[in-house]
């Protein structure tokens, strides 16, 4: 991971402000994020969006519909 070089790298080895926001869908761990791949700043999530705790909360009402139906769960 190190030895890449990054487009961000490069920007900034020529004098340019790096910035990164959104999902990233690369890494949780140290050394896997944008700050650690030579972006500047960085606001975003790094995981997929689709995770979710809501069904770990008191209020949660299950559907009932089963996970093979194709649905996300």
């Amino acid at each position: 991971m190190q030895w890449e070089v990054t487009m961000a790298e490069m920007l900034t080895e020529a004098g340019h402000s790096t910035a990164m926001y959104g999902k990233w869908h690369l890494g949780q761990t140290n050394g896997w994020f944008p700050t650690d791949q030579g972006f500047d700043e960085w606001y975003g999530i790094a995981s997929s969006s689709d995770a979710t705790v809501y069904a770990s909360l008191p209020s949660y009402i299950a559907s009932g519909v089963p996970a093979s139906a194709g649905m996300f769960i």
